[in-house]
């Protein structure tokens, strides 16, 4: 939704304008108070910490059965995640992940 709502701004604007915009966007932080922001947000870093663990695992040729699989890419808790990616290094099987 924010992304549409971007490109109708981007749409309206002059080439100049553009510039400025682009330069903005790219530049700005802003912490989102809106909680239906900021739950966006934070799903987005979750889905991305659960697509980094997979990735290590597979790396490291750990075979992860599908139940594991829900069990990562539904997990939303970030602390949660990032024990799993800190174990993910070292384990010797996926199960060793959940302990």
């Amino acid at each position: 939704m924010a992304g549409k709502y971007a490109d109708n701004i981007w749409d309206c604007l002059e080439s100049s304008a553009q510039k400025a915009w682009r330069m903005k966007m790219e530049t700005a932080y802003h912490e989102y108070k809106n909680p239906f922001f900021k739950n966006l947000i934070a799903e987005g870093k979750a889905e991305g910490e659960a697509n980094a663990l997979l990735v290590i695992l597979e790396a490291r040729k750990l075979p992860v059965s599908e139940e594991d699989r829900r069990t990562i890419t539904s997990c939303t808790d970030l602390d949660q995640l990032g024990e799993w990616l800190r174990r993910a290094v070292t384990i010797t099987d996926v199960a060793q992940l959940f302990d």
